[in-house]
Formats: structure tokens, sequence, C-alpha cells
């Protein structure tokens, strides 16, 4: 980003803040400090780094029930991750939106609905032509998509190498939606695996843009994966940016989520996630995803398993 850039993107932000309105201090040549109004909301941090600008809030929730955390839903753009081992609300947007003084002031009105606990819901998306218009910007971001349900929603193959993953796209009453589902399992899991696989998905969030973890509950089944929504319309530049988000999401989760289901790769999990480096882990529970492909004897693939994991913690 050039000078002249970078001052015209700061100048947009510091206008979106004023417009909303919201008070704010620039703390840093690239930091800001944004108060919400009212005197019990907490402050939005807001970074500017080469090509994004993300906002952050620490969210008072309860953070014993994170897997019913991820299954409430949140206003626009705005997602729940865990980075450095805490829980915020955080919302990544890229410079280069044509809209970018729009987008960033929705973006701060969502930030401050989930701050407060409120939803907002829309009633005027026609889904036929909403889609029709998700469907044009994933063609010219570059990613074909096929038309479902009579152009109700789309599919669009995610760049996943060596498995075959899709996105589907559609409107709801939240907005504008691509989301990906990574894992199904049967019925309700016990706790160690719901808090297990919440974590690493709300992990997995921290680590990656734009991309929002998601619990469904839905005909006896449990559906896991990530989503992008957009509170209004959706450009290429930003379907653009969801789709390599998911792409990226998926490939970090897809395989590790399957092995969490094991109870014991869950135990473990929950034991040492804190303790073990992420690349580690993601090591271990791609070891454990092996051993459960290859259909290995219990007795063997647990043992090969816990050596693996005490030699990572031992380190």
């Amino acid at each position: 980003m050039t000078l002249t850039s970078w001052e015209q993107v700061t100048n947009t932000l510091e206008s979106a803040i004023r417009s909303v309105p919201m008070r704010f201090q620039r703390v840093q040549p690239d930091r800001w400090t944004i108060h919400p109004p009212g005197r019990q909301r907490k402050a939005i941090e807001a970074k500017l780094t080469e090509d994004w600008l993300t906002f952050e809030a620490v969210p008072v929730l309860d953070t014993r029930d994170l897997w019913d955390l991820l299954q409430q839903p949140l206003p626009g753009l705005v997602r729940l991750v865990i980075d450095n081992d805490h829980l915020k609300f955080r919302v990544d947007i890229p410079v280069d939106s044509p809209t970018l003084g729009d987008v960033l002031a929705a973006a701060l009105e969502c930030m401050n609905s989930a701050l407060t606990r409120s939803t907002s819901v829309r009633d005027d998306l026609s889904v036929g032509t909403s889609v029709a218009t998700l469907a044009a910007a994933c063609e010219d971001a570059g990613w074909p998509v096929h038309l479902r349900e009579k152009g109700l929603s789309l599919t669009v193959n995610l760049d996943t190498p060596g498995s075959i993953r899709q996105a589907v796209g559609g409107a709801n009453s939240r907005g504008l939606t691509l989301s990906t589902e990574l894992t199904i399992l049967p019925g309700l899991p016990g706790a160690e695996l719901q808090r297990a696989a919440a974590i690493f998905l709300l992990k997995t969030a921290g680590a990656v843009r734009l991309a929002r973890p998601f619990v469904r509950l839905s005909d006896g089944q449990c559906v896991l994966g990530f989503e992008v929504t957009w509170p209004g319309s959706a450009n290429a530049a930003a379907v653009g940016h969801a789709l390599a988000a998911l792409s990226v999401a998926a490939e970090l989760t897809a395989r590790e989520l399957k092995a969490l289901a094991n109870p014991l790769v869950a135990t473990l999990y929950l034991k040492d996630h804190d303790i073990i480096h992420e690349h580690a882990m993601s090591a271990l529970l791609n070891l454990a995803a092996d051993l459960i492909e290859r259909a290995a004897p219990d007795r063997e693939s647990a043992a090969e398993y816990l050596e693996a994991h005490r030699q990572y913690v031992d380190q």
C-alpha cells in the first residue's frame, strides 16, 4: 500500500467512525480505539495492515458453553474467534473494497449489535434476485457456479487440493451467505467432543480471515463448518476473498474435525491444546485421521497416537 492510499484508507476509516457515530482515539499510526455509545459497551480496537482493516472487541459471554455460542447468529461479518487464548468478536475488511466507507460503517454497526447481543434481521431480500447477484459476483471473481433449486441457491467448488469441497450460496434473513459443511455428526455428541470441536473451530477462525465457524442441529445431526455472511450486497472482490478464506478453513480443519470425533482424541485435545503448538496439534490430529482412515486395530492405533501425543507434550 502506498503512502497516499494508506492515508486514504485511514481517512475513510475515521469518516466511517464519525458517521456511525462513535468516539475514537488514534493510539498508533495503524491502530484506533473506538468507543460505541453507552457506558457499558466494550471498546472496539481497529488495526490496519497492508491489505486489511480488522475490528476486534472482547465480548461478555459465558465461555463454558462454546458449542452453544457457535449456534447463535451474529450480525453481518462479525465472527467469534479464539486468538491468544482469548475469545473475541472480529470483523475483517479488505481495503480493496470499492465501497470501503459504507462497508466500514456497516461493520461498526454490526460490531455494536454483537456487543449488545442484538441481531438484525432483514425482510427486504428477494431470494432469487439476491442469489443471482451472488452468482454473478462469484463468476466475476473467477469462481464458476452451479445454480440449484431453480436459482434459489448455488454451489461453488473450493480450492482444496486433494479433496472435493464445495461452498453453498444462498440468501436468508441475515443476508447473503456462502458456507461449507465439513463434518456431519450423527446425533448430539458428548460434552467433551462438543467443547473440543468448538475450541478447534474457534482457534482456526482466529488464524484465518473472514470465515465464521458454525454448528447447526438438523434432522438429528450436528453439522460443523464455516460461513461468510453479508448483510447487504456482495461484490466480486468480497466474494473472491470469502471463497479463498473458506478454502483455507476447509483445508485446515476437515480431516482434523473427523479425528476429534474419536473420544480418545477429543479427550487428549482438551487436556493439552493450550500447551502444544498449533502446528504440532494439527500434525497430531492428522495422524489420528490417518489411523482412523487406515481402520487400524483400536489398541494399536490408540497406542501409536498416545505415544505421538506424549512426545509432543514432552517437547
